[in-house]
Order: structure tokens, then sequence, then C-alpha cells
């Protein structure tokens, strides 16, 4: 549960310091590896069940994935040098 929360806080944090463009590329590899250990631990703690458990445990894994794309995204469209 932990990591999980670790996962989340990283891509909320991203939200916060976009425009601190070494954040995006330190923050958003660190919240991926904090959700796929969050998964590994929720599979381990879980064994044999069903496929809402899975989907609930890559709930951080899917949230990291996708915030870090969408924020380089939103930077490159919003940086005016």
């Amino acid at each position: 549960m932990a990591m999980a929360l670790l996962s989340l806080l990283c891509s909320f944090f991203l939200f916060l310091t976009w425009w601190l463009i070494v954040p995006i590329f330190v923050l958003g590899p660190l919240s991926i590896y904090f959700a796929f250990k969050s998964y590994k631990q929720a599979m381990a703690h879980f064994p044999g069940r069903g496929i809402g458990v899975h989907l609930l445990a890559l709930t951080p894994m899917f949230t990291a994935i996708a915030t870090f794309p969408l924020m380089v995204i939103f930077f490159n469209g919003q940086y005016q040098a």
C-alpha cells in the first residue's frame, strides 16, 4: 500500500512542478517504478484473485504511465523560448 501511495504522490507532484522540466524526467520514472513495486507486492499478497484485484493493483501504474507522457506533451505545448 505504501508503494502505491508513493507512486500516486510522485504522479501528483508532476502536476505541481511541470514547469521545472527536470522533475518530469525524475518523478515520472520514479512513479512508474513505485507502481511496479506496488503491483508486485499486491499480487504476492493476493495470489489467485479475480481480474478486479488485478485491475485495482494496476491503477497506480496506469496513472503513472499516463501522467508521464501527458506532462511532456503539456510542457512542449506551453514552453516558449
